[in-house]
């Protein structure tokens, strides 16, 4: 688990900074989301192995095994779409020291089809971080933070002016929230 914190602390705090992880107001919390949307058709289906082909829009097929996980896996048949969401949230928020204490938490959450309902997942994640703010080099465009477990990460900044707003000793809260939703959609009926 620590190792785990440690990557993703590292590569929060690296994409927060470069994306400009600075609000005009000091406490204001910022955040990003990208949504994706994928669809494929099903041109195989193996019940007994717990196997199925897929078919993207761009003509690639891939074969993918479905773990137990998948609940009513035999409702499955050729000529099904798969539609696969995937959402990547960021928020972030700076604070000053005393405000909060350096932590990191990890929560997760998922749910399956019920019983005679069409296949289908949905699974999430949130990691939330708060660094502390050790080193500020402005002629380098560039802040140390300090995770909750010690690692230091020195980053650079997109923009230069953030370096104002911030001071050694200020924290940085992250969020980080990832899910995905697999569905079996209506097929439309020509």
């Amino acid at each position: 688990m620590v190792l785990f914190r440690q990557t993703v602390l590292v590569s929060l705090i690296s994409l927060i900074w470069l994306l400009g992880a600075c609000a005009t107001k000091q406490h204001a919390p910022v955040s990003q989301s990208d949504v994706s949307v994928t669809e494929a058709t099903v041109t195989a289906v193996d019940h007994s192995q717990r196997r199925v082909t897929l078919k993207e829009k761009d003509g690639s097929e891939s074969t993918v095994d479905v773990g137990d996980a998948v609940k009513n896996f035999d409702q499955v048949q050729v000529g099904d779409v798969l539609r696969i969401t995937q959402t990547q949230t960021v928020a972030w928020q700076l604070r000053k020291s005393g405000e909060a204490a350096p932590g990191a938490s990890v929560q997760e959450s998922a749910t399956v089809a019920k019983p005679g309902e069409k296949p289908g997942m949905q699974h999430g994640r949130t990691v939330n971080v708060t660094a502390t703010i050790t080193a500020i080099d402005k002629a380098k465009e560039t802040v140390t933070l300090r995770g909750p477990e010690g690692t230091l990460q020195t980053v650079k900044v997109a923009d230069p002016n953030n370096l104002k707003k911030v001071a050694v000793g200020d924290l940085v809260d992250i969020s980080y929230t990832e899910s995905i939703a697999v569905a079996i959609v209506p097929v439309k009926k020509k």
